[in-house]
């Protein structure tokens, strides 16, 4: 994993090498914008967050789940997080992920 800071003293992490652990600690500590490809190919841009302030802000808990935690790891090899612009959830494969920045 490579690491390069931006003038906004945030880190941009450019893959492969990223792990879903490291990706899901991101999410329950900040709002991460995650560069992706989705299945049809173009790469997407969302700004994704597991943080409970946000959750509760945009009124968009989980369903069917006990934790958000259990919500974000449900689907294998992927993590599921809340997009705070169009309060919805995604599921992002996380070998998809071309780059991340974590203000």
């Amino acid at each position: 994993m490579s690491m390069q800071m931006d003038g906004d003293r945030s880190a941009s992490i450019m893959l492969p090498h990223l792990t879903r652990k490291e990706v899901l600690e991101a999410l329950e500590n900040k709002i991460v914008e995650i560069t992706y490809e989705t299945h049809n190919g173009p790469k997407r841009l969302a700004r994704v967050t597991l943080q409970h302030k946000w959750i509760k802000e945009l009124d968009n808990f989980p369903t069917g789940f006990e934790t958000t935690r259990e919500a974000a790891l449900f689907d294998l090899h992927a993590v599921n997080a809340l997009d705070i612009d169009n309060n919805q959830w995604i599921t992002i494969e996380i070998n998809k992920i071309k780059k991340i920045q974590i203000p």
